[in-house]
């Protein structure tokens, strides 16, 4: 560290952090006083990484904190929608093909049954996947009952599905259409 900055490493570091710091002092104060400047978000992010040392790892973070904030309320709010379907009408099987979660997989399970997977189940989970791809585990969690172990959903899975059912269904969650976040980021990001 000596030979690259002509500095001792304490002094470098410290320099550093403060720096940092004295940055987000500078920015809260701009932004209370409101002599803000407008930047957009590729902007603020070229700010960041252009700082040799921290830019990675802040980038990384604020990154993993906005996916986590988005993708967490998506899947959320998803997967609270998917049990809800899975009880109602009120006096139903909970995760039952007279749910209505069971009669919109059913409305659908024909057109997946050339790959192999034609189940209501299937259906349903894939239909909930074009909201968000995370969620299609937890669609089949939900209609097959399992509680928070993962590993209750294997044998069942095995139960209900072939090996090369499973496969094609594998493979089809990984070519059909992006979730409903990937194809609004695709029409942000092309101004189309």
């Amino acid at each position: 560290m000596r030979e690259l900055t002509g500095e001792e490493p304490e002094i470098f570091l410290a320099d550093q952090r403060y720096g940092f710091i004295g940055g987000l002092v500078k920015e809260t104060v701009k932004r209370r006083t409101g002599v803000e400047q407008r930047l957009s978000l590729t902007d603020k992010i070229d700010r960041i990484v252009t700082n040799r040392y921290l830019g990675l790892p802040i980038f990384l973070f604020s990154m993993w904190a906005v996916f986590l904030r988005k993708a967490g309320t998506i899947i959320f709010s998803v997967v609270i929608l998917i049990w809800l379907l899975s009880v109602l009408p009120w006096g139903v099987e909970p995760g039952s093909k007279e749910s209505l979660i069971g009669h919109l997989g059913a409305i659908f399970a024909p057109v997946f049954a050339p790959a192999g997977f034609g189940t209501w189940e299937a259906a349903a989970a894939l239909i909930f996947g074009l909201l968000a791809k995370e969620v299609v585990v937890g669609t089949l969690g939900v209609i097959y009952g399992v509680g928070e172990e993962a590993e209750s959903l294997i044998p069942i899975i095995q139960q209900h599905w072939t090996p090369l059912s499973a496969y094609a269904f594998m493979a089809m969650c990984l070519i059909y259409i992006p979730c409903a976040a990937t194809i609004g980021a695709i029409k942000r990001e092309t101004n189309s």
